[in-house]
């Protein structure tokens, strides 16, 4: 039985008419004869009021066991009770008998299974009404009569939903109000709704919100009404012509102390909740991206879009940089704070360290690239993501791009379009559908082959021996110094930062990698450009270090690069000095790391081109071996002399 089906299971004492309601719905008529027990029916999706494929189970104690009994509650998603009003023993075993069983069987469920109390053959009366306030599992009373078809459907109609919009996830009868998950659901759907972060539903977003729930506006009257009944019970329920979250919250326990449970499990199912009132898995991360190897993800047009009202939205001083409380307010429609110090190293941040518009993009860019699944989840947390089903959710994401359609050119013209027209989260449905939040690249080895690609972002790994100065290096990329960061903060194995070739925009994400685990990583694929670090004052530094760089695939550019320059420089114990060795062997030559962050922009900027142009790069390169020939070196006399050094130094290390 799929998870969207419904079976009912039908229990009461002998006689009560449990088989007679079943044949009644079937054949819209009271039978002739009535045999002890219905065998089990299945009545198609297409002609019950939920469209969802139901089963009805009778059960009879002269034919069935009471094992069959318990095994067929557990497998229910609803219970009717059926009792006979005229045989007053039928009612005191409601509470006496079946209801215990019910519990007592079903006690290890996560879930309180929900149960309906039918009185069969006349009206119901009173008597039974205070059952629901001791049994929190009794949905509903409803009275029906087998033999004049009275309320038949509408009976399975709400065992149905019972099923599919239970109460009891939902509101705390005895307290008469919402369960702490119900509510912190609300008030995420609420932050959501309210584009502008002014703490009330303005008329325009009060019908955005129905209109996505709901698929209709709620306009003229019909929002005077609903503010009306607000302005009467909850003093604080309005605010400037608005619904505050009070307000909001309120008209959500009124639907459901009115029976409307169902308009409250319809929004939190657009926003992706299910019956534990969590998030699905489904909508956290839809499933169907194809991934291979050497393919990247990056953010589209639209979610980089999306990260920029977002950001403005919570930067309520609009001073271009989150403020602690600012980020934390921001992170409030998630379950925990997941930036912490390690984190914000990694990216842009204002002299106070506070992460800026840059460099919030840029962490949502780093985040996509190594685990596109987390920023999937983030979107959903923050509301991008509104479908209903999966296959809304696959609309918006799961799109592979090809090269010729247009992806992010210019992510700081997009931040100055964004300023300017300050949209603030205000997307249409349809706008939902179109807009893709991730764009799968083109494999890298058709970019090497084709010598275009269509990727944004790119990955240098950084090597070198501890205490080299990698994490200077990475942070210098920032335009600060490791000191700048303060002794006490986790800093992260990462950076990125925005670069330029060519005129366009590229990120750049340098990976520092641990020296135990260089080897191992030499040969990964998500791997672009190799940087290769050597202490200046160490002499045996760059002998370790090409030790490492004749391993790397030739395919795979590579820069060395010199630090701690402003120390006693000393000669390299190696047969070629490195200016030398990256001559001969068509490499860029070496350069030097700065103590002024400002100065190194140029190392990055090489760093991003060998990454995007990697065949115009290396030993490999098509007729540029003059390129780098002559870089840093000049003469042809000293490369030739160069030449027979190495030969000879090699004829002698042979010997």
């Amino acid at each position: 039985m799929s998870n969207r089906d419904v079976r009912i299971l039908l229990v009461g004492d002998p006689q009560v008419g449990k088989t007679s309601l079943i044949l009644s719905l079937v054949s819209e008529e009271f039978p002739d004869e009535v045999p002890s027990r219905a065998e089990e029916i299945t009545i198609p999706a297409d002609v019950t009021p939920e469209k969802i494929p139901t089963h009805i189970v009778d059960y009879s104690a002269e034919e069935q066991a009471e094992d069959a009994l318990a095994e067929e509650i557990q497998k229910a998603n609803v219970v009717c009770i059926v009792y006979d009003i005229t045989d007053e023993e039928t009612i005191e075993r409601i509470t006496s008998v079946w209801l215990p069983l019910i519990r007592n069987i079903t006690e290890d469920e996560e879930q309180i299974k929900p149960v309906i109390i039918v009185g069969n053959k006349v009206y119901l009366v009173n008597v039974v009404l205070p059952i629901m306030n001791d049994y929190t599992e009794v949905e509903t009373c409803i009275e029906c009569s087998a033999r004049s078809l009275k309320n038949i459907s509408e009976m399975f109609y709400y065992a149905q939903k019972a099923v599919l919009h239970p109460t009891a996830p939902l509101y705390l009868p005895d307290e008469k109000q919402l369960r702490p998950l119900c509510e912190a659901a609300l008030t995420r759907i609420f932050n959501i709704s309210d584009a502008d972060g002014d703490g009330i539903l303005n008329d325009t977003e009060l019908n955005n919100f129905q209109r996505h729930c709901f698929n209709s506006p709620l306009q003229g009257q019909g929002l005077q009404d609903v503010k009306n009944v607000v302005r009467k019970n909850v003093g604080s329920g309005l605010r400037d012509g608005g619904l505050t979250l009070q307000g909001f919250l309120f008209l959500h326990t009124l639907f459901i102390q009115r029976g409307r449970h169902e308009t409250t499990w319809t929004v939190l199912r657009k926003f992706g909740y299910g019956e534990d009132l969590q998030l699905r898995t489904d909508y956290l991360c839809p499933p169907g991206i194809d991934v291979g190897a050497d393919n990247t993800i990056e953010l589209s047009d639209a979610g980089y879009e999306f990260f920029i009202d977002l950001f403005r939205k919570y930067d309520k001083d609009q001073d271009e940089a989150l403020n602690p409380i600012e980020l934390k307010n921001l992170f409030s429609l998630c379950p925990t704070m997941p930036w912490g110090d390690e984190v914000i190293s990694s990216a842009e941040t204002n002299e106070k360290g506070w992460v800026t518009l840059q460099g919030f993009l840029a962490q949502w860019t780093l985040t996509t690239f190594l685990d596109y699944t987390r920023t999937f989840a983030y979107l959903a947390y923050f509301g991008y993501v509104h479908g209903e089903t999966e296959t809304h959710l696959s609309t918006a994401i799961t799109v592979c791009v090809p090269l010729p359609l247009p992806i992010v050119y210019s992510v700081s013209r997009l931040i100055q379009t964004r300023k300017k027209y300050k949209s603030a989260l205000q997307y249409s449905q349809n706008g939902l559908e179109w807009a893709v939040s991730k764009l799968v690249t083109r494999s890298k080895s058709v970019d090497i082959q084709k010598k275009s690609t269509s990727r944004t972002v790119f990955q240098c790994y950084v090597f070198g021996a501890p205490g080299v100065g990698k994490t200077t290096f990475l942070q210098s990329f920032l335009n600060r110094t490791v000191k700048s960061l303060g002794s006490d903060k986790m800093v992260s194995h990462y950076v990125i930062n925005l670069t330029e070739v060519h005129r366009q925009e590229k990120y750049l994400v340098l990976r520092e990698i641990d020296w135990e685990s260089s080897g191992l990583l030499l040969h990964d694929r998500r791997c672009d450009v190799a940087c290769f670090l050597f202490d200046s004052t160490d002499a045996a530094s760059f002998a370790q270090i090409v030790q490492l760089q004749e391993k790397l695939p030739k395919t795979v550019p590579c820069l060395f690069i010199s630090t701690k320059n402003k120390r006693s420089v000393v000669r390299q114990e190696y047969e070629l000095q490195p200016a030398m060795y990256t001559s001969l062997n068509k490499l860029p030559s070496p350069m030097i790391l700065s103590e002024k962050p400002e100065e190194n922009q140029e190392i990055y900027t090489k760093l991003a081109y060998m990454a995007v142009y990697p065949h115009l790069c290396g030993p490999n390169a098509n007729n540029m071996g003059s390129f780098w020939l002559f870089t840093g070196l000049g003469a042809t006399t000293v490369v030739l002399l160069a030449f027979v050094a190495y030969r000879y130094f090699r004829k002698g290390s042979s010997t």
